[in-house]
């Protein structure tokens, strides 16, 4: 496969440009990807009774966000002129402020059969 492109970033290239010329394969990676943000998003959901909060979006729209961002800061460090320039400082903070963004606590009246404290 390898031997076809002088190296990785040009099968990397390659593969972008062919991305929307394969419906089949785009189809096939879409319902891969649907899900995973299911299966991911239960466990948020999961987690939020736990921490008594909710989203104000659903489960997996939330997941959707953090794998965006995720791609996205992967992309800006591949692209970056210096090493290091998107560091994971920069990445805690977009994902906190998206995160927190997002969050509100449960009222009791939400939460039914939960305690909480005044």
């Amino acid at each position: 496969m390898y031997s076809n492109f002088r190296g990785k970033d040009d099968l990397f290239l390659a593969v972008r440009e062919a991305e929307a010329r394969r419906p089949e394969l785009r189809r096939r990676v879409a319902e891969q990807h649907e899900r995973l943000l299911d299966t991911v998003g239960g466990l948020l959901e999961e987690w939020t009774v736990r921490w008594d909060v909710e989203f104000k979006l659903p489960a997996r729209e939330v997941v959707r966000g953090v794998y965006a961002i995720s791609r996205g800061m992967g992309l800006e460090a591949l692209l970056a002129d210096e090493p290091g320039a998107t560091g994971t400082e920069q990445f805690e903070e977009m994902f906190l402020a998206y995160a927190m963004g997002l969050i509100r606590a449960r009222t009791a009246a939400e939460a039914p059969g939960k305690e909480r404290l005044p």
